[in-house]
């Protein structure tokens, strides 16, 4: 009976929960099925309009054998004063209909939880915009995962700013002040600071938020690579202390047909993006 177990490993069952920005959703999403391609058991929760996005992709992993699948819950955007369809950052059609997505996510909550009660998974990978998964992935007895969108120059250098605060040293927006502890040297003006990092906003309050939640989660998943940025890695992993994983780019992954459609186009023309590279 020893020896039946050992040489069957349990398979791992994790659940991802994907924030309703494309740019969080869409390497969210590639993250999964990368996961899925070596054997591990993957639910992705999303909503009806959403999950059209990736459908198409997600139904070849599945014919290819792939242990992945979608749990598909209905947008409750009547509750919340949008119209239907509009379920994610690209759809929306005016800038008043942003408050109500994220109002609109925190009414998927409770939908979401019973789902994870009905199919308790090993691990919830869920965006770093889910916070609360982070408590109730404690008191159901499992981990959380956090996905951060963003890498990790940019983690470590937004930790400095709100530790050290050195644009309150300046004596005008056009000074240059730089961006200490970190291992190249960073100069910035207020001007080039985000609202919310320059003064106390709800924004501001939502990532401290998001940090305090991240510290009680087993870690950070992040689609980036070593090699891309090693001292920032290093820094986020020694200096500042968290556990994490980077598993990027996940786009190659993914087949060149299964990447139309996904997201609107570039702002940035491809060629000068490969020139600069």
């Amino acid at each position: 009976m020893a020896s039946a177990t050992k040489s069957t490993p349990l398979k791992l069952d994790l659940v991802f929960i994907p924030f309703i920005g494309p740019g969080h959703m869409i390497p969210m999403v590639d993250m999964a099925r990368l996961f899925a391609s070596h054997g591990v058991a993957v639910t992705i929760i999303t909503t009806t309009h959403n999950s059209l996005v990736f459908k198409n992709a997600i139904d070849l992993d599945i014919k290819s054998g792939k242990p992945i699948k979608l749990h598909v819950l209905p947008f409750p955007f009547a509750e919340v004063g949008l119209p239907e369809g509009i379920e994610n950052m690209n759809s929306v059609t005016s800038p008043d209909q942003n408050p109500k997505l994220y109002q609109a996510t925190t009414l998927l909550i409770k939908p979401i939880q019973q789902m994870l009660l009905d199919h308790v998974p090993d691990c919830i990978v869920s965006d770093m915009f889910y916070p609360w998964t982070a408590d109730f992935a404690a008191e159901i007895g499992i981990s959380r995962i956090v996905f951060q969108g963003s890498s990790y120059f940019a983690l470590c250098a937004q930790y400095s700013m709100r530790h050290n605060a050195p644009y309150e040293n300046v004596t005008s927006d056009m000074e240059l002040f730089v961006v200490p502890g970190l291992s190249d040297q960073v100069e910035l003006t207020r001007l080039q600071l985000p609202d919310h990092v320059r003064t106390e906003k709800a924004f501001s309050a939502m990532l401290d938020l998001i940090r305090e939640f991240e510290l009680r989660s087993f870690g950070v998943l992040m689609n980036s690579f070593y090699e891309l940025e090693q001292s920032y890695v290093d820094h986020f992993q020694n200096v500042i202390g968290r556990k994490t994983w980077h598993i990027g780019p996940v786009s190659l992954d993914s087949s060149t047909n299964d990447k139309y459609e996904r997201g609107h186009n570039s702002v940035v023309d491809p060629h000068e993006c490969l020139s600069w590279a």
